[in-house]
């Protein structure tokens, strides 16, 4: 079980993380509305 903890916390980890660097290149249109 302390595995799958583990690659969640890595997983949200690449995701935070991929999710950045798309924002930073590509700026999405959804995100001038807001959340």
């Amino acid at each position: 079980m302390i595995i799958l903890a583990v690659m969640a916390l890595v997983v949200e980890f690449l995701i935070t993380r991929f999710e950045n660097y798309v924002v930073k290149w590509r700026p999405a249109p959804f995100n001038e509305q807001g959340t």
